[in-house]
């Protein structure tokens, strides 16, 4: 984001500007809604990566012919993969401008997140808009150049709060509140993502 899109903002303006940043990622052409955006994170790239990596986060590799081949040999004869590409989501017209995971028990099953760099800037620091879900399994898809695609939990609350969680006990945070997201879903009458997978929430997103 160039230097001129920036905008310096109070934190009365911090939070109405939150709240009105854009609810779901989406496709490449901005069709379709996807994952919901739960998630802001407020600080210089170098004080994020060194939190989350500290954390046990592991930045992800970019999608391309070597890593899915690392990704089809992890999946057929096991083992990890702890860089392992996610597919690109978008928000702003763009994908994702960092991707990390947290491995879990295997490769189909790991926590996620995406952040993408807003215009907008606190305290000197800039303000982050991220999605953050859980995966549960790998399933073969058309829609993916690499043809697969990974399904997500449908507590997508879990996974957030997983987060704060994790960064509370690094003592990585200053500072956590809550603003309006993409709004509530209830389990039973739950919204889609982009592959279809069905998520609920309580509608918020974490400020960290």
């Amino acid at each position: 984001i160039a230097a001129d899109d920036r905008r310096a903002v109070d934190e009365p303006t911090l939070r109405a500007e939150l709240a009105a940043l854009p609810a779901t990622t989406t496709s490449a052409g901005e069709q379709k809604a996807g994952d919901p955006l739960n998630l802001v994170v407020v600080g210089s790239l170098e004080t994020v990566l060194k939190c989350l990596v500290a954390s046990g986060w592991n930045l992800t590799e970019p999608p391309g012919p070597a890593s899915t081949w690392r990704t089809m040999k992890a999946l057929m004869f096991g083992g990890g993969y702890a860089t392992a590409p996610v597919s690109h989501l978008y928000a702003f017209g763009r994908k994702q401008d960092l991707a990390l995971q947290k491995p879990r028990h295997a490769l189909g099953q790991r926590n996620h997140l995406r952040l993408w760099l807003t215009p907008l800037e606190f305290q000197g620091q800039p303000v982050w808009l991220g999605q953050i879900s859980r995966d549960t399994g790998i399933r073969l898809t058309p829609r993916s150049w690499h043809l697969s695609t990974h399904r997500i939990a449908p507590d997508v609350d879990e996974s957030r709060d997983y987060l704060v969680a994790d960064l509370l006990l690094s003592s990585a945070l200053a500072k956590v509140g809550w603003v309006l997201g993409v709004g509530a879903a209830s389990a039973g009458a739950p919204r889609h993502n982009l592959g279809g997978d069905p998520y609920y929430t309580d509608g918020l997103r974490v400020v960290l």
